[in-house]
């Protein structure tokens, strides 16, 4: 069942959204303070290591889902990968 026009709460929208720039920036005011210490490679890969393990425990422990199979394991592997390499390539063009 659809909820009814207007029913969204914007208290909670606003929330979520609020949380999201706050998350969202603090993370680049750290690789701020951390770039004359840490290379940008580090500092990024920390980054995404962090948000993976920190939604893989959310996944676990608060939904109790299972831990991810061997073959979901490959397939995310390979989607990194390959969005990595793409990354990289449209980046070396002029």
């Amino acid at each position: 069942m659809k909820p009814a026009p207007g029913s969204t709460r914007p208290a909670v929208i606003l929330a979520c959204l609020l949380a999201t720039w706050f998350i969202w920036g603090s993370t680049y005011y750290a690789i701020r303070l951390a770039l004359p210490s840490v290379p940008p490679f580090v500092q990024t890969g920390t980054r995404f290591v962090t948000a993976g393990g920190l939604l893989l425990l959310w996944n676990r422990v608060v939904r109790r889902q299972p831990w991810p199979s061997g073959v979901e394991w490959r397939n995310a592997w390979l989607v990194g990968t390959l969005m990595l390499a793409r990354a990289r390539g449209t980046t070396s063009r002029p």
